[in-house]
């Protein structure tokens, strides 16, 4: 349930994200509110509220976030090996889904029936490289194997 959670946390949009965290906090247990968080980070978005709109309360009437530092992005597998940057050699990337758009679908106006995938950019050099499937994601690199010798 918790991996369930967390793929419907990935597939938000970032303004759906940000109404989450900014704007109905109070409406989500904690659980999510956290995996939102990370999410956001992960993605390099902003957790300040826009500037005062007429009428809004007063910055110091609403509860800012915590400062959140920027991402590093995550390591990612694919077919049973570590996503290693071709250009770069750099392991670490950020991610995002695109959809695959088709003429058909796109003329008879269904682009929401085709496929999507992941998009992932290199963190050091931004290049760019797709998959259909990622087997998983981490935060940190797997320890290098000890050899024995």
């Amino acid at each position: 349930m918790a991996s369930d959670l967390a793929e419907r946390i990935t597939t938000k949009s970032d303004a759906e994200l940000l109404q989450i965290l900014l704007r109905d906090a109070a409406q989500y247990r904690p659980e999510v509110l956290e995996l939102a968080a990370r999410e956001a980070r992960f993605r390099g978005l902003s957790l300040e509220l826009p500037a005062q709109e007429a009428g809004a309360p007063a910055a110091d009437d609403v509860v800012q976030p915590e400062p959140v530092e920027q991402p590093q992005g995550y390591v990612f597998y694919a077919a049973g090996r570590l996503v290693t940057c071709p250009h770069c050699s750099g392991k670490r990337f950020f991610q995002r889904r695109a959809l695959l758009n088709t003429r058909a679908a796109t003329l008879l106006d269904l682009d929401w029936l085709n496929a999507d995938a992941f998009a992932l950019t290199c963190v050091s050099c931004s290049r760019i490289e797709w998959f259909a499937r990622i087997e998983s994601r981490a935060e940190e690199l797997p320890e290098p194997a000890s050899s024995s010798g």
